[in-house]
């Protein structure tokens, strides 16, 4: 009688499947861990561009005249 090869066979398949699973959801909670922290950086990003004070928002920033060092030689008291 010759034997079954069929049994290796599913029990290889079986396994690949397995693997195939493991990884993919592996592969999946990095991805989403990678969006996460994207997310999380942009958030950080958009309230670092807002003002550190609520006065500060919709105030525009006074045009200098004259530098530090010029007003500094200007004032002898």
């Amino acid at each position: 009688m010759a034997k079954c090869k069929h049994k290796n066979i599913v029990l290889k398949r079986i396994c690949i499947f397995f693997l195939g699973v493991v990884i993919g959801l592996v592969a999946g909670h990095r991805y989403g861990i990678a969006k996460a922290k994207e997310r999380f950086h942009d958030r950080l990003m958009k309230q670092a561009e807002k003002p550190a004070f609520k006065r500060q928002r919709n105030k525009a920033p006074e045009p200098r005249g004259e530098t530090f060092f010029q007003k500094k030689k200007r004032v002898p008291r």
